[in-house]
C-alpha cells in the first residue's frame, strides 16, 4: 500500500511541476486504485462462533481457535471484542469494532451483541458440561462403581 501511495504522490509532484503529461498521471492512477482495491479485497477480519469453539482471524496476526471451555468472558471495546481466557491471555476479535460514533443510541452497538452472544455460548456450554458430568456421576452411582 506504501508504494502505491508513493507513487499516487510522485505522480502528482510531476505532475504539478509539470514535468509530466497527464496521461501519465492518469495510468499512475489507476495503479494506485488497482493496487488500494486488492489490498481492501485481502482485508477480511472476521470472528466465528461455533457451538464449541470461537474462531479470531485479524489482519495482522494469525489465526485462533479457542475453545469456548477456555473462554471466560467477552467484553466489548473501542479496540473490538476482547476474549478473555481463563488462563489469563486475552484474544482481541478486530471484526466487530465499537465505533464511538453515536454514543446516545438506544439500541446495542454490534460488538456489545456478539460479546452478549459469546458470553451465551460460553453459559450454555459450561451448563451442558455440567449436565454430562452428572450424567456420568449418576451412572457410576447406579453402576456401583
Amino acid at each position: 500500500m506504501l508504494v502505491y501511495t508513493w507513487i499516487t504522490g510522485m505522480a502528482l509532484r510531476g505532475w504539478a511541476d509539470g514535468d509530466e503529461g497527464i496521461a501519465s498521471l492518469i495510468i499512475q492512477g489507476l495503479v494506485a486504485a488497482g493496487g488500494a482495491l486488492v489490498v481492501r479485497a485481502g482485508w477480511r477480519e472476521t470472528l466465528v462462533l461455533t457451538e464449541d469453539r470461537v474462531i479470531v482471524d485479524n489482519l495482522a496476526s494469525s489465526r485462533r481457535e479457542v475453545p469456548l471451555a477456555q473462554v471466560a468472558q467477552a467484553t466489548a471495546r473501542l479496540g473490538g471484542v476482547h476474549v478473555h481466557l481463563r488462563d489469563g491471555d486475552e484474544v482481541v476479535a478486530k471484526a466487530a469494532m465499537w465505533l464511538a460514533a453515536n454514543p446516545w443510541r438506544r439500541r446495542p452497538r454490534r460488538s456489545e451483541e456478539v460479546a452478549r452472544l459469546i458470553n451465551e455460548a460460553v453459559a450454555r456450554h459450561e451448563l451442558l458440561q455440567r449436565l454430562a458430568d452428572g450424567l456420568v456421576a449418576v451412572g457410576r452411582v447406579r453402576s456401583g462403581r
